[in-house]
């Protein structure tokens, strides 16, 4: 009996596996017999193994009857599709200068047609390369983009840092990419980071500049024109007058809707300073540059005001130290034409992997060369010639001595109303407020002074300077102050009280 076993065994396992090698050959396939319906049929493959390629399509063959012809047509089933193939992707920075003049900020409009930004710039330049399509073209999220710094309508950056995750090596196609951009828009330089990178969240600062006339520092015993030449004393002090914004402080009066308590209000200065006096255009300029962490809406563009006023004898530092505190200062904002994104750092992430030997640190001293010629190119200029023919500057000093750097009058509900008027206390004397600068007083004398011999120069009141009609003030106001001498700004014509 056991012999039996052994030998029913045996046969059953030696036909199985020689029911396995005939099968091997046989594909199992959907076919459809008239009779009977779907059924699973085994057909051996009979033809030669070059006759089925990777473009062949998938049909599913009806085999001939295999009573009569003992055997089948073979039938490989075969997608017609390209084999799937992984892109990988990799995060990189890119190193932007561009000039603002002409764009409504950084950051991306709903109407690219009617608001053109840099951002709508770079993704159709990276479109038209062929580096991105349609789809992230219209949703820039999808390419992980992020911007280190927003600037706004205007303002123009030297090293503006975006990333941004691109299945492409972006050291070879800079050239391609410039040729999309405008002639203002330079992509400078590309650097791959680590795949968490973000430009905005790993910044550890920010450093702005702001280009401006020298003559905007001039003392008051010195007519303010765009002759005058900045002495190296003047630059030291008003140094000294912007170190005490150095450190942390509340900047709640330096920018519109932060409440006193907000503790987003509160920004490190790391450094702020004045460089030496430079020719351009045949109009002297000085540029102050501030580094820190980060800052907020009109923040840089009240504190310069506000260092000029102080520069200028209209104020003094005391007014600084009051715009720290809790209550609401009426503080000027200079203009906005010269304002500048400097650079962006990063410090920390070159500590940690600038050195790892796979990644490179965020450094551009190869490109500085490049850079600057730009900033002199497309930048400078433009701010200068700007300045010369519309004479932003040297209007807005004349509104200074209208300020009070004084406390803010409160709006109902509202105790941070950028707009709101300065304090009036009906129960309160001239002797009880805070005395303002001699200097002040002098300024504004200056002023009217002026306005005065320009009255003189002008044989009635009906005569004309410069195409403009110099009109009288009412009675009332006679007494106060006389109307400065008109001028003209992109064809209209203004007249300061």
């Amino acid at each position: 009996m056991f012999y039996d076993l052994y030998y029913k065994t045996t046969t059953r396992l030696l036909s199985n596996h020689s029911m396995d090698n005939a099968l091997s050959e046989s594909v199992v396939t959907a076919g459809t017999d008239e009779d009977n319906g779907p059924t699973a049929v085994k057909r051996l493959k009979t033809e030669p193994e070059n006759t089925v390629t990777e473009s062949s399509a998938v049909t599913p063959l009806v085999t001939t009857d295999t009573a009569v012809t003992g055997e089948t047509v073979a039938a490989v089933a075969v997608d017609n599709k390209e084999p799937f193939k992984r892109i990988k992707l990799h995060k990189w920075v890119l190193l932007l200068s561009y000039c603002g003049q002409k764009y409504f900020g950084m950051q991306r409009q709903t109407d690219n047609d009617k608001f053109p930004t840099i951002e709508y710039r770079l993704f159709d330049a990276l479109f038209k390369s062929g580096l991105i399509d349609e789809e992230k073209l219209n949703a820039q999220h999808m390419c992980q983009f992020q911007r280190a710094a927003r600037t706004d309508r205007g303002v123009s950056a030297i090293k503006q840092i975006v990333s941004i995750k691109l299945p492409v090596d972006l050291d070879q196609h800079l050239d391609t990419i410039n040729e999309h951009l405008p002639e203002e828009i330079r992509l400078m330089a590309s650097v791959r980071v680590t795949k968490n990178f973000d430009a905005k969240n790993y910044c550890d600062a920010r450093t702005y500049s702001y280009l401006m006339p020298s003559y905007a520092l001039c003392p008051l015993d010195v007519k303010t024109t765009e002759d005058y030449r900045i002495a190296d004393d003047v630059v030291k002090q008003f140094n000294d007058i912007l170190k005490t914004y150095l450190g942390s402080h509340n900047y709640h009066n330096f920018t519109s809707g932060k409440a006193p308590t907000d503790a987003s209000a509160y920004r490190y200065i790391v450094s702020m300073d004045c460089s030496p006096p430079f020719l351009m255009n045949g109009l002297e300029f000085v540029v102050v540059r501030v580094r820190g962490q980060s800052f907020m809406l009109h923040q840089i563009r009240k504190m310069i005001g506000l260092a000029i006023a102080v520069m200028r004898g209209i104020t003094n530092t005391d007014a600084m130290i009051r715009a720290f505190a809790p209550k609401r200062i009426d503080i000027p904002k200079a203009p906005g034409l010269g304002l500048l994104l400097e650079e962006v750092h990063y410090e920390k992430y070159n500590e940690k992997y600038g050195g790892d030997g796979v990644h490179e640190p965020i450094a551009w001293d190869e490109r500085k060369d490049a850079i600057d010629a730009f900033k002199h190119r497309h930048i400078y200029p433009v701010i200068a010639n700007t300045e010369k023919s519309e004479k932003s500057m040297f209007v807005w000093l004349q509104t200074l001595v209208f300020h009070t750097y004084d406390e803010r009058k409160q709006k109902a509900n509202d105790l941070n109303a950028p707009d709101a008027e300065p304090a009036v206390d009906s129960d309160q004397t001239e002797s009880d407020r805070p005395p303002r600068s001699a200097l002040w007083s002098a300024h504004r004398n200056v002023l009217i002074e002026n306005a005065q011999k320009s009255e003189d120069n002008t044989s009635t009141a009906d005569e004309t300077n410069n195409g403009v009609k110099v009109e009288e003030l009412p009675s009332s106001m006679n007494s106060i102050i006389r109307p400065a001498v008109p001028f003209r700004i992109s064809g209209h014509s203004f007249c300061i009280y």
